[in-house]
């Protein structure tokens, strides 16, 4: 899976609660597959009435930052700089998994997939 391919909205919120939140909506603790009509290639649509929007809230994007020691062996290490056409995020020290994109919430939850491997799954 390419994670710099996939376009902010429901899939990409979707493997963020999948890929780093143990694959339960944090409010109703039900899993992605109780609360979707299909699974396939994270197509999950209107997968919970309580999906957070990690991808277009920065105030839900920044519960992926506050948790991170969960999720990643490189806790301690967080990145977000802001350049001219959008922001660069990163979550271990290795240039190969930083993210760029248009919006800050889209950069964190592409870095944040990235640091736990989900680009080579």
């Amino acid at each position: 899976m390419d994670v710099d391919k996939i376009e902010a909205g429901n899939d990409l919120d979707a493997l963020i609660e999948v890929c780093l939140f143990g694959g339960t909506c944090a409010r109703c603790q039900k899993r992605p597959e109780d609360c979707c009509e299909r699974i396939g290639d994270f197509a999950l649509d209107d997968y919970c009435e309580h999906r957070q929007h990690y991808s277009t809230s920065i105030e839900a994007a920044w519960k992926i930052v506050e948790s991170r020691a969960r999720w990643s062996p490189y806790a301690p290490w967080f990145e977000l700089v802001q350049r001219p056409n959008g922001y660069i995020c990163n979550f271990t020290s290795n240039a190969r998994d930083s993210a760029f994109a248009r919006t800050a919430p889209l950069a964190i939850t592409k870095a944040a997939l990235k640091a736990v491997g989900a680009n080579h799954r």
